[in-house]
């Protein structure tokens, strides 16, 4: 978002909103795929601007300005999808969750996971890694030793894969699809989470608090050791 505030307060700079800077700002603004909540951030920032650079001798242009930023914003919140979307288990709820958010990545997936043993969700990993999205794995090491873990087949599919090694257990179940949305909640990937157990599963389409989980994973797989 900061560089589309920035957008905004160059625009401003000579006190004229032009075409090129709207048509400029509306493209990033789109291609952001903002929440609503992050719209209203933006619009709250267009007034501090405006604030800033208003005066008794443009109060004018700067209404102007003014009015013309928010148009930019205008309608965006039309365009934006449910920012959160939540599934329960037992049943297939949370599983077919997962294998939608896995299936819909296109140049990413980290994921971060207790424990992987629904093939399933396996192979639609894998599946991910053979059409060149790039695949990373972060899970416990203890889990590794539960029979059905997946974490060995996932590795021997050449998808990078970390542990942690310490005494204490890598408990997250969370994943991060193209940097952009977040799959996260207390549903471990397995078959008994799917038939037996009572979890959930919450899709989150937001970028700022994706960015907070990608900033989780980056620093669990620089302290995480290869598998």
């Amino acid at each position: 978002m900061d560089n589309i505030i920035k957008l905004f307060e160059e625009s401003i700079a000579d006190e004229i909103f032009g075409s090129f800077e709207r048509k400029n700002i509306k493209q990033q603004l789109q291609e952001n795929n903002l929440s609503k909540r992050e719209i209203d951030f933006i619009r709250s920032k267009i007034f501090d601007i405006a604030l800033v650079k208003i005066d008794a001798s443009n109060y004018k242009i700067i209404v102007e300005w003014l009015e013309n930023a928010n148009k930019a914003l205008n309608g965006l919140e039309k365009e934006v999808q449910k920012e959160v979307e939540t599934y329960f288990s037992p049943g297939s709820e949370c599983k077919s969750a997962i294998i939608k958010s896995i299936s819909q990545a296109q140049k990413s997936l980290d994921i971060c996971v207790f424990t992987i043993s629904d093939n399933e969700i396996s192979n639609k990993i894998i599946e991910a890694h053979r059409r060149k999205v790039t695949v990373r794995i972060i899970s416990d090491n203890e889990k590794l030793l539960d029979k059905g873990s997946d974490i060995q087949m996932l590795s021997d599919a050449g998808i990078p894969v970390k542990i942690d090694n310490t005494s204490n257990h890598m408990h997250h179940k969370f994943a991060i699809i193209d940097s952009k949305s977040v799959l996260t909640g207390s549903y471990n990937w397995t078959r008994s989470a799917e038939l037996y157990n009572h979890e959930n599963v919450i899709v989150i389409d937001n970028q700022v608090n994706t960015l907070l989980f990608k900033n989780e994973f980056e620093k669990l797989w620089r302290e995480m050791s290869n598998f």
